[in-house]
């Protein structure tokens, strides 16, 4: 198991990341019900329990089973959707911290271009400065040799 260099996890756990997005992208229904759905048997059961203690009674045991099921199957849903919520949630803060991450590195990216562009002008500023010394004093080791020799030097400076 390699780890990733950019955020240190290791890489299965990153694609297990990666497939528990997908998966609440498209089956947080699938999700609210299966919870609403277990915690409404889970209630049920419970009920049933605590009237089999208190002794059966037949159908008014039943009918209080119902009744105190039925009561709490809006609570289970407000529980699966506030679950629901909270993972909608999860997904929401990923999106926007992994958005100024990509903000954040393509600003410094940006950054260091500008800042290269001008190292690079500043060096060709400077290379071409040093060049054009070398032509001018060139150019006038030619003409003091011509003067010295007593010939025309017709040539003109580098610098027109």
């Amino acid at each position: 198991m390699v780890k990733d260099k950019t955020c240190g996890l290791k890489v299965p756990l990153k694609a297990f990341l990666r497939k528990n997005r997908e998966f609440w992208k498209t089956g947080k229904t699938n999700f609210a019900l299966t919870v609403g759905l277990i915690l409404g048997s889970l209630f049920l059961g419970y009920a049933i329990y605590q009237e089999i203690n208190a002794g059966w009674k037949g159908y008014k045991s039943l009918r209080i089973v119902i009744t105190d099921t039925s009561v709490f199957v809006p609570v289970g849903g407000l529980i699966a959707g506030v679950l629901t919520l909270i993972g909608d949630l999860m997904m929401l803060w990923s999106d926007r911290s992994e958005k100024r991450i990509q903000e954040a590195a393509a600003k410094a990216a940006a950054e260091a271009a500008a800042e290269a562009a001008v190292k690079a002008k500043a060096e060709g500023i400077e290379e071409g400065k040093a060049e054009l010394a070398q032509k001018v004093i060139a150019w006038n080791i030619r003409r003091m040799e011509a003067e010295r020799k007593g010939e025309p030097f017709n040539e003109p400076p580098p610098t027109e």
